[in-house]
């Protein structure tokens, strides 16, 4: 990677197939926490929500695979 933030890419109106594949997945994961976790001003957003953030901005910002990729990731169950 080029050792800048992902989100900052993302920011500057580059559009997703411009980043790099780890930068892909940084941005996705990084709003997927945004918007997951508790904050101290919110309570944490419930998953269907944010699935369906993260749907609606897949394509042109966001790699539709890489949303896929985290949405069918969060479906599976985790091993002990």
């Amino acid at each position: 990677m080029s050792g800048t933030i992902p989100m900052s890419n993302l920011l500057r109106g580059l559009a997703a197939q411009e980043l790099s594949l780890e930068e892909r997945i940084l941005v996705v994961a990084d709003i997927h926490n945004a918007l997951s976790a508790e904050r101290p001003y919110r309570a944490p957003i419930l998953q269907q929500m944010v699935a369906t953030v993260l749907n609606e901005i897949a394509g042109p910002k966001l790699d539709a695979e890489v949303v896929k990729a985290l949405q069918a990731t969060l479906r599976e169950p985790f091993a002990a």
